[in-house]
């Protein structure tokens, strides 16, 4: 009887956490900041328009980046910088732009 009643704290315990990462995936505007914590990368998106913003159907949803100085993350955070940086700034480029949904334009 005891192991029934554990197995079913067990499912319902894990279907709790399943049910949490899917309303935190979907309702979060930034669930995937740890990803970018050791990398000093965070981003937000704004609850409000400015005057130039009136006819923007995006402006409420566009992600808006921050780089935190390289000099100012940890070990962990300078090593990937220069991980990226030593396999090319192109690529790196690239891979920000696809990760992140940026453009760089020159």
């Amino acid at each position: 009887m005891r192991a029934a009643v554990v197995a079913a704290c067990v499912v319902l315990l894990g279907l709790f956490v399943l049910r949490a990462d899917h309303v935190a995936r979907t309702t979060s505007q930034t669930f995937d900041e740890g990803a970018f914590y050791v990398s000093g990368i965070s981003y937000w998106r704004k609850n409000y328009r400015t005057g130039i913003e009136a006819d923007d159907p995006e402006a409420l949803t566009r992600r808006y980046h921050y780089y935190d100085p390289i000099y100012t993350l940890g070990d962990e955070g300078q090593q990937w910088w220069r991980a990226k940086i030593a396999a090319g700034v192109d690529e790196l480029l690239s891979e920000l732009q696809l990760e992140q949904g940026i453009t760089a334009d020159a």
